[in-house]
């Protein structure tokens, strides 16, 4: 074939290709078929995937490599020529990964753990709008000055604003009206109910400091006790998407030799995930300064001392 051609990406695009190849392959009496593809965005995938099914040898280029190419040919112009014959010069030179099963593999892992870390990031958001609503509707729950040996020292009635306990008060019974209406007994039954594990001490001050609450009188919160509860809800929700994300991110890694990592103490699950899924396949990297210098962690000495 002498120039290029547009196909669409779709099975009519494909089938055109192939038509293409095959008369390509007839006039030149060829047998193997290696294709030479770039990476643009994610659309390429599908393309790559397809082909490989049909036997092609693909040899998938990163857009940077036929970018520095074409540097080197001293041709800063971006045409479609210029493109196909870049992607050439780029698979006679030896570039281009051929082993796209693995690769799909880090690329799986790569998409759940930065999906991961942005519901993380969302988490936070809606931890940060449920202590602002409770700090409205009771203001000592998340904690209360208190002079210890004459200093002032938080003392707060729970650890974590998101344990198992505070979630509950806060979801049904979130100002201190509430918890007054249920008293220590009350406090006490549902804990046993619930399974709150609620220490005494954490009743009596949840009870004191209900007591001395200045928070406005309940009936003048409609607004913000309903944003508590959709907030609420909306904590839960991240946090089931989140569990299940671990569990299929965990299966993901162990079948990558990123598993290993979890070896190295201080390293969970989480942090193996994405630092396999960060650096991808090791065998893309000949020696550690490369992957030192894909991280961006070689600073380089500049001085002028000596000289």
């Amino acid at each position: 074939m002498k120039g290029p051609f547009e196909f669409d990406g779709s099975q009519t695009g494909f089938q055109v290709l192939k038509e293409k190849i095959n008369q390509t392959r007839e006039a030149h009496q060829l047998t193997d078929v290696i294709l030479g593809i770039e990476t643009t965005a994610h659309y390429y995938e599908d393309l790559v995937r397809v082909c490989g099914v049909e036997g092609y040898l693909v040899r998938v280029i990163n857009a940077a490599t036929t970018a520095e190419i074409r540097r080197k040919m001293l041709n800063y112009t971006k045409t479609d020529r210029v493109d196909l014959n870049a992607i050439v010069q780029a698979i006679l030179q030896g570039h281009g990964e051929t082993s796209r099963k693995k690769e799909e593999d880090f690329e799986k892992l790569q998409t759940l753990t930065r999906a991961r870390r942005r519901m993380v990031d969302d988490k936070t958001r809606c931890v940060n709008h449920i202590r602002l609503y409770m700090d409205h509707i009771f203001r000592e729950f998340q904690g209360k000055n208190i002079r210890v040996d004459g200093k002032n020292q938080v003392m707060k009635i729970f650890d974590e604003i998101t344990s198992k306990s505070s979630l509950f008060l806060m979801k049904h019974y979130p100002h201190p009206s509430d918890i007054l209406t249920l008293g220590h007994a009350g406090l006490r039954e549902l804990s046993i109910e619930h399974n709150l594990k609620m220490r005494d001490s954490a009743i009596e001050r949840l009870l004191t400091y209900a007591r001395e609450s200045i928070s406005k009188p309940k009936e003048t919160l409609v607004a913000e006790l309903l944003l508590l509860r959709l907030k609420l809800d909306e904590y839960e929700l991240i946090h089931r998407q989140i569990v299940e994300l671990d569990e299929i991110i965990e299966g993901l890694l162990l079948e990558t030799d990123g598993g290993i990592l979890l070896s190295i103490p201080g390293i969970a699950m989480t942090l193996a995930a994405e630092l396999t899924a960060e650096m991808g396949n090791l065998e893309n990297f000949s020696s550690a300064g490369q992957l030192i210098k894909m991280a961006g962690t070689n600073p380089v000495v500049k001085q002028s001392g000596g000289k």
